[in-house]
């Protein structure tokens, strides 16, 4: 997330750590942590993008904790309601200040 595009000057590219929000829940599968200021999360907090990384219940465990029961990890319902709470707000940060030219 920080290096990827190293020595690359435009400004049109912005990485969303996904993952990381899906590593963390309050509990349990079913029942997000969108909101909560324990957790992983990459999402806008006070006005300013926040990337919270090993953090909450779950620690620095890199699993998912919205796994679905199938045989890989696609989340949840309470995971894409918590990614959907977090993105949204980043996705249109991130264009506004694309739109400005910052």
């Amino acid at each position: 997330m920080n290096d990827y595009l190293d020595g690359y000057s435009g400004k049109n590219v912005f990485v969303y750590d996904f993952y990381n929000v899906m590593t963390t829940n309050a509990g349990s599968s079913s029942v997000n942590d969108a909101g909560k200021e324990g957790g992983n999360h990459h999402r806008m907090s006070n006005g300013a993008l926040q990337h919270m990384v090993g953090s909450g219940i779950m620690g620095t465990k890199n699993t998912a904790a919205y796994a679905s029961g199938w045989d890989d990890d696609h989340p949840t319902s309470a995971g894409s309601r918590k990614a959907t709470a977090e993105f949204v707000p980043v996705l249109d940060h991130v264009y506004a200040d694309w739109k400005a030219g910052r």
